[in-house]
């Protein structure tokens, strides 16, 4: 999904989830490991991309992106980075990104990675995952997919905007660019 293609066919595991009951998905790569306030591990992934799920008349998943990929603004609120460094990820993602271009979509990976202080754990190469990672902060070459009934991550995520518009320090996180863009869209 965040190397050259906008769908591929989805993995046995999440096939098997699916049959159950399709819903959205937020699929991402790749993985940071970072340490909470709690000292424990957690993880999110780097870059995200809704996608629909399909099945055709063979009964295979496929996964479509419904927009390219952006860098998880989570990882940022998360409060164990200074609020600047949203601004600066931003300016240096700011030409967006260079999706279908697998190489140079891994090489900014890599700097983003860096820019956030985390060390490269793995080759990143989209096209060949790792299938599991260590509790190590760092990033791993592995995909994310969150299951999500449909539409209630965009709910959630306006619901949480609009309790931030209340509060008088919002400005300083990294939900601050969301201000000029309105929260009724």
């Amino acid at each position: 999904m965040v190397g050259e293609s906008d769908s591929v066919l989805a993995p046995e595991v999440l096939s098997k989830r699916l049959k159950s009951r399709p819903r959205s998905i937020i699929y991402g790569w790749p993985t940071v490991v970072f340490i909470d306030r709690d000292h424990k591990p957690k993880v999110a992934p780097l870059f995200v991309v809704p996608v629909d799920p399909e099945q055709d008349s063979e009964t295979r998943w496929t996964l479509h992106a419904t927009m390219e990929p952006e860098f998880n603004l989570a990882i940022i609120a998360s409060g164990l980075f200074d609020t600047s460094l949203a601004e600066e990820v931003g300016e240096f993602l700011g030409d967006g990104l260079p999706f279908g271009d697998a190489g140079a979509f891994g090489a900014l990976t890599e700097q983003t990675s860096r820019l956030l202080g985390f060390d490269v754990m793995s080759p990143l190469q989209a096209e060949s995952l790792v299938t599991s990672f260590g509790h190590k902060r760092g990033v791993y070459n592995a995909a994310i997919s969150v299951l999500a009934e449909p539409h209630s991550f965009t709910a959630s995520l306006r619901q949480e905007l609009r309790k931030l518009e209340s509060c008088r320090d919002w400005t300083a996180t990294a939900a601050a660019h969301f201000k000029s863009k309105g929260l009724n869209q």
